[in-house]
């Protein structure tokens, strides 16, 4: 994609007198400044239309794929808000980016398959020494309102 393609898609396929005026431009500055591909136009294109100015940046090679990766992958996955997790799920699966998200059900291999236990062997008496070192001796009865 070219600079005038990704303006014509941010701007719906607005003139260059329209994209002057909202961005406060004569449309021939607009036009010059685009054909020359210069980053201050890019990213006053993309905030008057509300559209990212770092993907703006990369298609005007500006800035490469790879030092937007490196930069986002600085950014704590802790700081996401849950919406941002999930949209970022829902664009994983929709791209078919991981396998895992989008195999069918059958191939997902249960935890407890791949490690069987026999939890019949362990008696609750057991189960309180290893926890406290003691047996509790409570009863039913002790739990009733």
């Amino acid at each position: 994609m070219g600079n005038q393609q990704w303006v014509d898609e941010v701007t719906g396929g607005a003139s260059l007198r329209a994209i002057g005026d909202r961005i406060g431009k004569n449309h021939v500055t607009v036009g010059r400044r685009i054909a020359d591909g210069q980053p201050d136009i890019c990213i006053a294109i993309a905030r008057a239309y509300d559209a990212d100015p770092i993907a703006g940046l990369v298609v005007w090679g500006v800035l490469s794929d790879g030092e937007v990766r490196a930069h986002v992958g600085t950014v704590a996955l802790s700081d996401a808000t849950d919406l941002e997790l999930a949209e970022e799920l829902v664009r994983r699966i929709k791209t078919g980016e991981h396998e895992g998200l989008t195999a069918p059900i059958d191939n997902i291999v249960d935890i407890g398959e791949r490690a069987p236990r026999d939890h019949s062997l362990v008696e609750s008496d057991d189960l309180a020494v290893a926890f406290n070192g003691e047996v509790d001796e409570t009863t039913e009865d002790d739990f009733t309102p």
